[in-house]
């Protein structure tokens, strides 16, 4: 399955919500430096999806607040 996720990094709390299927919106605490931010979305999404971190695999927007994961159905 294919998930949208637009990042906020350095915020407050992590929190995920859920826009739409397919489509999400999450603000975490962890810098966007040096990958810190993509690493704890996976971390969230992995949580969030009931699958293994390794099951999460970003496809585009390494560097940018739009972001492009397959998450890999158990």
């Amino acid at each position: 399955m294919k998930v949208s996720v637009r990042a906020h990094p350095n915020s407050r709390k992590n929190q995920l919500l859920e826009l739409e299927p397919g489509r999400l919106e999450i603000w975490l605490r962890a810098p966007a430096l040096e990958n810190q931010a993509n690493a704890a979305l996976v971390e969230i999404l992995a949580e969030h999806f009931h699958v293994r971190k390794s099951a999460i695999e970003l496809l585009r927007g390494a560097r940018s607040k739009e972001k492009l994961f397959e998450i890999a159905e158990s």
